[in-house]
């Protein structure tokens, strides 16, 4: 369902951290489950996979977020897991943060 015009807060107290994934790197899936919103973001460019259990490693030919980017995505009812691929030289940190239209 697309969200239009809301105002989103935090799902949980603090964002998830995918700490200094690796260069040409894929990180491990992040479950998040059905239909639910979140925000990511990453001190360095990154390419975002969504799937489900068992999902293939996220590579350069998915969706590219630029550096201190901050996307808002829904996992809509065909997604629970999402990965990221790091295409740079250097490590980055990548933060996902749910949220709730509440």
């Amino acid at each position: 369902m697309a969200v239009m015009d809301a105002i989103l807060i935090p799902g949980a107290p603090r964002a998830t951290k995918i700490a200094a994934l690796a260069g040409s790197a894929s990180s491990a899936e992040q479950l998040l489950g059905p239909r639910k919103l979140f925000l990511i973001t990453g001190d360095g460019d990154f390419h975002l996979r969504f799937g489900q259990t068992g999902m293939d490693a996220a590579t350069v030919a998915d969706l590219l977020v630029p550096t201190d980017a901050g996307a808002v995505w829904d996992t809509g009812d065909e997604f629970t897991h999402i990965r990221v691929f790091n295409p740079g030289a250097g490590a980055i940190n990548v933060y996902i943060m749910p949220l709730t239209r509440n």
